[in-house]
């Protein structure tokens, strides 16, 4: 068979290791076909090679030796017509990666690809230093002129090909705006008073628990992130175009209305009138107050009840403005209505009035859903709402004492901490709930979070990127010392410093409440592994029985919640390791004085037990392989020999080295591996676990050995193992026995000899090039080790 050009088809010369299972069969070609076919099938190939070498010019940063698009990296060359979605032998192509962000996804985008010409949008946060470079960027409809160029940089780098939507922040206190780069008609900008009055930022969080405001100029916001606050934009816009004095009458003796979903919306007077009426002490205030209160949302506003997310459009082009994320609680579906709430909880009557409400949300409603009426089951939706919405999370630092000025109210914790017994499943698998309980616990635990920890994203070798720290916020923080002084009045003193100027919320004391002497961090770490091991699950629909495992697998899965409850593993470890260290005072808790303690300790161990269960499961899933990482690093910094610990760390490392093929070539698995290598280093037993790691690698033969470390994944385990491997082996490891160093000499050995008789292989690949350094690095010190032993043998023969 002859191609169209009559040039004869050249042999294969596939190399052993390349694979071309993508390599479509030929199509049939005659060559006694009609002369016009034949010119028509050659001017069509021929358009073909043109799109594919424009496009081959787009896509100059692919890998080399991946795919048959890079057959002739691997040695061989190939003609077949018509087959021209499947690959091409091209140039060389360098191996570098300039501005490629996510590293294994196509085209540098994060761990996906774009199609041409697809026209996405991508979501920043920029800080202005007063409003009147706000209103000078407004004048001129373009923000572009009023950032520095780095910071355009920054986030053209983070963008997908599209629009930037960007949220500006002033005076790193109040969203202003919500502006496009280029300009758009849905562009949202408030005036000072407005921005001011309704938008203080102070305490909304975001990913990993860090506030909005402390994020560095041009970073990159979730897109829920930005979906609720264009919404709280969206709501404030018409109070841009109101005449504030105008004279809106309102009802409020009416049993039912839309008075606060629609008025409040759309007359700024009714705002001003509903907070006036709130500040006074009569039987109106109490009335009005408890009717806000139990004021069910618009349909459309309900999420969040079941753990299900609310998707807002993020470009809110909708005639009337949509609600904020509230689950059925009308007051927190607007942005109005919010800044109504801070403002109550400001008076000690209505503050008390809550929390008589939210009392009732620790008991479970009937099970019967005939028997659940809405005001049965408004205490827990008002309870979700204040955790889910991230303009009314100051409300549960108040009571925590985590604002600067304010002490705290133990009584208020122990309602907070009883509700989340039951409850905070249902929180963390929130958007605002995952990132306020884990705001949360990094506040009341801050030196535990010193070093900058992140609860999810990139890890080990992808984590580079990422180094810098965000800045330590200046205001709002939690006094250490404060946490470890069980006194309410032990605390900074009280200070003006409130919304508008006034004087910060007095907490009550709720005499009904049993007020515990446990630190309020503990009692919150209690009340959360009492759900996670028997909480209220999410959307449960009652056919599928609640157990552990199930839990287990929504907390480690759930896209929000991996985040939050990698911020509590470090306790439930040492809860765990607590126990073993003095199992004699936890019997004696569990007879006389702390049953809470030994019931602490029983449902960490049960959580980090299944979590290690279900490793197999979690190493490769997108979000449990973080989860998993968590959980190893933290218990190998804890681990004593014959532990309950060393056991739950044996499971992983036992299903890892099990599938050790298979997980080292997975995108998130091999990460997994990694990190247990690394951990490993920490263990007593840490040697001999490595060699297992290394040995299960070679026990497949040295075909299936070279196989992992020329993957794009795989290879980077190679390298860590063998690390370690120099490592035991030159007396550089401090938990190595004699025998084990003498073995660490043998296994790596045969890794040199395996590797260095695939030295001009490991050069054709981008991928073998951390290899093949390791080998020159060696080569000298191996290769003396290997002369001794001959002698020695040649001795002992003769």
């Amino acid at each position: 068979m002859l191609p169209p050009s009559a040039a004869a088809v050249p042999p294969l010369t596939q190399a052993p290791f390349y694979s071309i299972p993508g390599v479509v069969p030929t199509s049939p070609y005659y060559n006694q076909s009609h002369p016009y076919l034949q010119q028509q099938q050659q001017q069509q190939q021929q358009q073909q090679q043109q799109q594919h070498h424009s496009k081959q010019q787009q896509y100059s940063r692919q890998g080399p030796g991946v795919g048959y698009a890079n057959a002739g990296r691997s040695g061989f060359s190939t003609y077949t017509p018509n087959a021209f979605n499947v690959g091409y032998s091209v140039p060389q192509q360098p191996h570098s990666r300039e501005s490629h962000r996510g590293g294994r996804g196509r085209m540098g985008t994060r761990g996906g690809y774009n199609v041409e010409n697809d026209a996405r949008e991508s979501y920043f946060e920029v800080h202005l230093k007063s409003f009147a470079e706000m209103e000078e960027a407004s004048r001129k409809g373009c923000l572009r002129e009023s950032l520095h160029p780095t910071v355009i940089g920054r986030m053209k780098r983070r963008a997908s090909p599209g629009v930037l939507k960007i949220l500006v922040i002033v005076d790193h206190q109040y969203l202003a705006a919500c502006m496009s780069v280029p300009p758009s008609d849905d562009d949202v900008v408030l005036s000072k008073e407005v921005a001011m009055q309704f938008l203080d930022l102070q305490h909304v969080y975001c990913d990993d628990g860090i506030r909005l405001v402390d994020m560095e100029d041009g970073t990159h916001v979730a897109k829920h992130v930005y979906s609720t606050l264009r919404i709280a934009l969206q709501q404030l816009a018409s109070y841009n175009k109101t005449d504030f004095r105008t004279d809106v009458a309102a009802d409020f003796s009416s049993p039912t209305g839309t008075l606060l979903l629609k008025d409040i919306l759309v007359h700024r007077d009714v705002s001003t009138l509903l907070s006036e009426v709130l500040e006074g002490d009569d039987e109106a205030a109490d009335n009005l107050w408890m009717r806000l209160l139990f004021e069910p949302s618009s349909p459309t506003a309900n999420d969040g009840a079941d753990g299900t997310l609310h998707k807002p459009s993020p470009t809110g082009k909708t005639n009337a403005p949509p609600f904020l994320p509230s689950c059925g609680v009308g007051i927190l579906a607007t942005v109005q209505g919010t800044w109504l709430f801070r403002k109550a909880m400001m008076h000690p009557k209505r503050r008390e009035a809550l929390f008589r409400v939210l009392q009732d949300a620790a008991i479970p409603p009937p099970q019967e859903e005939s028997e659940a009426s809405p005001s049965t089951l408004m205490p827990e939706h008002l309870f979700l709402a204040l955790f889910s919405c991230p303009l009314a999370s100051r409300f549960v630092f108040e009571s925590f004492g985590l604002v600067e000025g304010v002490n705290r109210c133990e009584a208020e914790v122990t309602v907070l901490c009883a509700a989340l017994e039951r409850l905070a499943l249902k929180v963390v698998c929130s958007n605002g709930g995952s990132f306020l309980m884990t705001a949360l616990v990094k506040a009341l635990c801050p030196s535990r979070f010193s070093g900058g920890q992140k609860t999810g994203g990139k890890r080990g070798r992808d984590n580079d990127v990422h180094s810098k720290q965000q800045r330590d916020a200046s205001g709002g923080r939690y006094d250490e010392d404060s946490c470890e002084n069980s006194n309410i009045g032990g605390g900074k003193a009280a200070r003006t410093n409130g919304i508008d100027g006034q004087t910060q919320p007095t907490q009550v004391e709720v005499s009904e409440l049993h007020v515990s002497e446990m630190w309020s961090a503990w009692r919150l770490f209690c009340a959360v592994a009492r759900a996670f091991v028997s909480g209220s699950i999410p959307g449960d629909t009652k056919e599928t029985e609640a157990t552990l495992s199930r839990r287990v697998k929504l907390l480690t899965q759930h896209v929000v919640a991996c985040r939050a409850i990698q911020s509590f593993i470090p306790f439930f470890a040492d809860a765990v390791v607590q126990g073993e260290i003095d199992p004699q005072q936890r019997q004696e808790n569990a007879l006389n004085a702390d049953p809470e303690s030994t019931q602490f300790y029983d449902d960490c161990a049960k959580i980090l037990s299944e979590i290690a269960n279900q490793s197999g499961l979690l190493a490769n899933h997108s979000y449990g392989n973080y989860v998993l990482q968590t959980v190893v690093s933290e218990l190998a910094q804890r681990t004593v020999a014959g532990s309950p610990v060393q056991s739950m760390l044996h499971k992983v490392f036992d299903a890892l080295i099990g599938s050790i093929f298979e997980v080292s070539m997975q995108k998130f698995a091999s990460n997994c591996v990694e990190t247990a290598i690394a951990a490993c280093h920490k263990l007593p037993d840490g040697s001999t676990l490595i060699l297992r790691f290394a040995t299960a690698l070679l026990s497949g033969g040295p075909n299936r050995m070279e196989q992992v470390a020329m993957h794009q994944y795989g290879n980077y385990v190679v390298r860590r193992i063998l690390d370690s491997l120099t490592a035991i082996a030159t007396g550089a490891s401090d938990t190595a026995t004699p025998a084990e160093v003498v073995e660490a000499c043998g296994v790596e050995q045969q890794y040199f000899n395996n590797l260095n008789a695939q030295s001009h292989r490991l050069r054709q690949t981008s991928y073998g090039s951390g290899l093949q350094a390791w080998v020159e690095n060696q080569r000298e010190r191996l290769q003396g080790v290997a002369a001794v032993r001959g002698g020695s043998n040649a001795q002992v023969t003769e």
